[in-house]
């Protein structure tokens, strides 16, 4: 730093050269005389002119100020390039993730389709309506045989008497079949002539069943899904609310299924193209109007019912559901179209019954068998036509009949007969193969 020759004078600081750093000082009693020139090569000419002190310091802290905001800037713009880089790699991983997810799925869809193709690749004859146990065959008994033998004549069961009015009934399975008693205690011997299957079923007051490990109640509902594959779903329990099993009765094992969004008990089951549907049902003292249909390995949810119900009865004609019966404010018979995806409400009167069995005609018919009203079991059979709403009374049941759910038919020339499984006050039923003339 240069100073002013003269010692005992009052040295200030007055000029900054940037070329070199340096700060020069100016002598104040010579200041507007001295002059000296920047020892800096670039600027030899150059002579330096005094500055104010105070500017000069508040010049200063501003550039001490743009360093200090600066350097802070630069740090706040890597942290952000940090964080703009770690959310990018969990953007990357998350996508990564739903592709694998995604690609299994397909996977999954493909097998479906590869399965539903090989199905309809099959050569029908005459099958009814996406159920493998609704089937319909009209007028022409040849037909009929490809069908039989797939559902396999029904067999004679011995049957042990242990409690209670037992008598012989007529199965097309290995699966466990008793007649209706009551919530006594009792034991079934069940043969199967075919494959010399033995199974010993036990109930109680409790109203369920013990079969190959597993606790069923009869508050569960039990559908058909093919020859030899019975779904179970739902229960009173809590830990049987939102169950889903399916038995295979060929191999006598059990496999769990996914489990219903909605847990629930008493509901109406129907297959509809193909798929396992269920429909209302009890849950924690209130009626339901929820509806699922289990597709590709879950349960979707469907348009709800108009009229929440439960212990109803539903089956499947086309592209059609049809509900009715049960427990509910308004006895009406409901129908799902599928081209509306919606639940809608028709006009046909009909007397208020609990658990009747309904199935399916050729055509927009149903027949709506048995029930129970108030303490009487119901024995009538009714045919009703869907498009003009009248009902036409058909050859009453030998015997009045409760909850006759999982009913399928077969019919030729002009007999119709009809199958059902029974379940009530903790026991399941087979129901006896009847026939019922048209004419």
């Amino acid at each position: 730093m240069s100073r002013c020759s003269n010692q005992s004078c009052q040295i200030q600081p007055i000029v900054f050269c940037s070329c070199n750093n340096q700060t020069y000082y100016w002598c104040e009693n010579d200041y507007f005389n001295h002059t000296q020139a920047c020892p800096h090569e670039l600027h030899s000419t150059q002579l330096l002119k005094p500055i104010n002190s105070e500017a000069h310091s508040s010049l200063l802290n501003k550039i001490i100020e743009v360093k200090l905001e600066t350097e802070k800037i630069i740090v706040e713009v890597n942290a952000e390039t940090e964080k703009s880089v770690q959310e990018h790699s969990r953007i990357i991983k998350k996508a990564l993730k739903a592709n694998k997810r995604l690609t299994k799925e397909m996977d999954s869809i493909v097998n479906q389709c590869e399965k539903i193709i090989k199905i309809i690749s099959e050569p029908v004859i005459n099958k009814s309506f996406y159920s493998p146990l609704e089937y319909i065959l009209i007028n022409d008994i040849s037909k009929s045989e490809h069908i039989i033998n797939e559902i396999q004549p029904p067999k004679i069961v011995d049957i042990q008497l242990v409690q209670g009015l037992w008598e012989k009934v007529k199965i097309k399975t290995s699966f466990f079949s008793y007649l209706l008693n009551t919530y006594s205690a009792y034991s079934i011997y069940v043969k199967n002539e075919s494959d010399g299957h033995q199974a010993v079923v036990r109930a109680n007051r409790s109203g369920s069943v013990s079969y190959m490990n597993h606790n069923i109640e009869h508050h569960s509902r039990f559908l058909f899904v093919s020859p030899h594959e019975i779904m179970i779903t739902g229960g009173k329990k809590a830990e049987n609310e939102n169950q889903c099993l399916l038995l295979d009765t060929e191999n006598n094992q059990f496999s769990s299924k996914p489990s219903l969004n909605v847990g629930r008990y008493w509901h109406s089951c129907v297959l509809f193209k193909g798929c396992p549907v269920v429909i209302g049902g009890h849950y924690q003292s209130d009626a339901l109007s929820s509806v699922e249909m289990l597709e590709f390995d879950r349960w979707k949810v469907m348009p709800s019912i108009k009229n929440p119900r439960w212990s109803g009865a539903a089956s499947c004609v086309f592209d059609k559901i049809f509900l009715f019966g049960g427990n509910f404010k308004k006895p009406v018979v409901e129908v799902f179209y599928e081209a509306k995806n919606d639940w809608e409400e028709i006009d046909i009167e009909i007397s208020y019954r609990i658990s009747p069995g309904v199935i399916g005609l050729y055509g927009d018919n149903l027949l709506i068998f048995g029930g129970k009203a108030g303490d009487n079991f119901i024995n009538e059979v009714v045919k009703a036509d869907l498009d003009s709403g009248k009902l036409s009374k058909m050859n009453a049941l030998p015997y009045g009949s409760s909850h006759p759910y999982n009913c399928y038919s077969i019919t030729d020339n002009n007999f119709f007969h009809y199958v059902f499984t029974n379940i009530f006050g903790g026991s399941i039923t087979w129901g006896f193969e009847e026939e019922i003339s048209f004419n």
